[in-house]
């Protein structure tokens, strides 16, 4: 039993390190094939070699005599350490394929793009809940999101639009479509962080809805899209395309 375990750990640890992902997009990066399907499989049937070997050891562990050599314990602690590893900085979620080279793995950036994904088959009422919380950006500039009201702060001051600050206020949650995101530059969207010193990469958006709040205070309107779990696009006149991240 015990050299069974050590099989399958050996293997496990062989899949894990072989798509190590901070080694793995680098070497794939400009090649003719998308391996980042590979990386997939591989990550996950390494996991799971590595948790069969932790079971077969954890059952060993009742038997004291299996372990009376002190180097045998050796492997399963590895076992341990790689199985935590794995959820704090390994796991991919299927639906951040395109993301994972940028580091978009791990337990947090899963269970968010679950919640994410849940939330797309609710209706506008769950909106509020995922825009709400402080978005920031380079140059001290940031928003704060809540269900009603929005502050805006900046190097010059801060600004809130609220019922409590604006003659007329009206703060509306819906859905925005791809196509109209993009209708106002065809060929794609062409991002300025806060700080104005350059336009951000364009943004690939996939064809699919994403959440949004529309504002206005008096005389001015501005609009903030969720684009995915932790950024923000903010439409503002007279400014260009805004981004942020939570």
């Amino acid at each position: 039993m015990y050299w069974l375990g050590l099989i399958l750990f050996a293997l496990g640890a062989f899949l894990l390190g072989f798509s190590n992902p901070w080694k793995f997009f680098e070497a794939i990066e400009g090649s003719f094939f998308d391996w980042t399907e590979a990386f997939w499989y591989l990550q996950w049937g390494g996991f799971w070699l590595v948790s069969g070997s932790v079971f077969v050891f954890g059952c060993l562990a009742k038997t004291p005599a299996a372990f009376a050599a002190r180097w045998r314990l050796i492997p399963p602690g590895i076992a341990v350490v790689m199985f935590a590893l794995f959820f704090a900085y390994s796991m991919p979620e299927k639906s951040n394929q395109r993301d994972w080279k940028n580091g978009w793995l791990g337990a947090r950036v899963y269970i968010r793009t679950k919640v994410w994904l849940r939330g797309d088959n609710r209706d506008e009422s769950g909106l509020p809940d995922r825009l709400a919380g402080r978005w920031e950006s380079p140059g001290g500039f940031s928003f704060a999101i809540s269900r009603d009201a929005i502050r805006m702060i900046s190097p010059a001051g801060e600004t809130e639009w609220s019922a409590r600050t604006c003659r007329r206020f009206e703060m509306d949650y819906d859905f925005a479509f791809r196509s109209n995101l993009e209708r106002p530059m065809p060929a794609g969207l062409a991002l300025t962080p806060f700080d104005q010193k350059g336009a951000a990469s364009a943004m690939s958006l996939p064809d699919r809805r994403f959440p949004r709040v529309s504002c206005s205070c008096d005389s001015e309107f501005a609009t903030w899209v969720l684009v995915d779990i932790d950024r923000l696009m903010a439409f503002v006149d007279t400014k260009p395309i805004l981004l942020a991240r939570r």
